[in-house]
């Protein structure tokens, strides 16, 4: 697992880095359920008024039928 954040990476408001959390935390589920890969990296990136987080995972894709179902 790779993480990148911010060299000027504060704390932020609760309800972000709780928000944040939940993300993450189910990306991570989905990939260790479905993807089966021990790879992933993990960006945060701040912006003047907004913060990016990034999951990318390097595990199986979803089949052409199962996109065509969603």
């Amino acid at each position: 697992m790779t993480l990148s954040t911010a060299p000027e990476l504060k704390r932020l408001p609760v309800e972000l880095e709780l928000g944040l959390f939940r993300v993450l935390q189910e990306s991570l589920t989905n990939i260790h359920r479905h993807a089966r890969t021990s790879s992933v990296d993990i960006q945060l990136k701040l912006g003047a008024d907004h913060v990016t987080l990034q999951v990318k995972d390097y595990g199986q894709g979803m089949s052409a039928e199962m996109l065509g179902r969603l």
